[in-house]
């Protein structure tokens, strides 16, 4: 299969998730290889929440009048590109009851390049941001080894938890003109992997 793109320009209003949701289903369904139907309507069932979560939060923290969107699709994977204009992404660090400890927004002090701070926390999840330069990180998901929290309501960074969750690859990069570039990887399982 030849790679596919589309991209969008949409105004920043969580409106139009539908439409969002839509694109990238359509693409998927026209264009991506699966062995089992189960495997093609479970992947659309986790774009659709990755696309809510990048899209929904990207209206909300982003100072954008516009966002752009980017899918490609190859034989192997989706990525999702979702350009936004603002302040940068905050790392908000939390403790191990899940408090908030620490804050660092881009460009990232040289003293945690390479440092990896717990974003989300609950009873069985972790959420990991690495910081990979002064304008960049990565995030990633493992199983939390001491279940011990104290808190149960959903903490402000749910979000990232779905969206690391259902990726293969989350990383975030803030370009040299002010752009706030999340992208995800999302492997597909079909008949040419």
């Amino acid at each position: 299969m030849k790679e596919e793109s589309v991209s969008l320009i949409i105004n920043s209003s969580v409106d139009y998730i539908h439409f969002v949701n839509d694109t990238a289903e359509i693409l998927v369904k026209s264009k991506a290889k699966f062995k089992k139907d189960e495997d093609r309507e479970k992947f659309i069932q986790d774009l659709r929440i990755l696309n809510y979560e990048l899209f929904s939060n990207a209206v909300s923290h982003s100072q954008s009048s516009n966002i752009i969107l980017r899918y490609t699709l190859s034989s192997i994977e989706l990525k999702i590109e979702i350009e936004t204009t603002g302040e940068g992404f905050m790392i908000k660090s939390v403790d191990e009851f899940g408090n908030y400890a620490e804050k660092n927004a881009p460009p990232y002090n040289e003293n945690i390049l390479n440092s990896e701070f717990v974003v989300y926390r609950d009873d069985e999840n972790i959420v990991l941001s690495r910081v990979t330069g002064k304008y960049s990180m990565e995030l990633h998901h493992k199983k939390a080894e001491n279940k011990n929290l104290i808190k149960k309501e959903v903490p402000e960074h749910y979000g990232l938890y779905l969206i690391a969750c259902l990726s293969d690859k989350v990383t975030y990069n803030r370009t040299e003109n002010g752009k706030d570039v999340f992208a995800i990887i999302k492997n597909i399982k079909g008949d040419d992997v």
